[in-house]
């Protein structure tokens, strides 16, 4: 459902870049940059396996920057959060890795965390 991606430049807890979902009608295709406000996060928490370590792997949940359409939309209406969690368990569901939805966070959440992935890029680039 939507586009579900990831943000430029940005490295998650997981060290793989941070999850982002743009929710609207249009379709894209792989390497289109969408310019998105984050409406919130979703908490997800993930193991490779049983008795693994948990691993923080949250994704960010936002609208078209310039589409009239979601200008007033400041928040997802509970079946559209159920649907999208149930989407987030079944595409890892064949990965054997053990996923959990923690719960929804709100905007600053998102920015945090984007903040937060930023920094963790920009840390990686020197490390190298």
């Amino acid at each position: 459902p939507y586009d579900w991606g990831f943000i430029p430049s940005k490295r998650a807890e997981d060290g793989d870049p941070l999850d982002a979902m743009v929710l609207f009608d249009a379709p894209t295709w792989p390497g289109v940059v969408v310019p998105a406000v984050p409406l919130g996060l979703v908490s997800v928490v993930q193991r490779e396996s049983k008795g693994a370590p948990k691993l923080r792997n949250d994704r960010v949940m936002a609208v078209p920057s310039n589409d009239e359409r979601y200008a007033d939309v400041r928040d997802l209406p509970q079946r559209t959060r159920k649907e999208l969690e149930q989407f987030f368990l079944t595409v890892t569901h064949m990965t054997g890795k053990l996923v959990t939805v923690e719960g929804w966070k709100g905007p600053k959440a998102a920015w945090r965390a984007i903040r937060a992935a930023g920094e963790n890029y920009q840390r990686s680039r020197k490390a190298k």
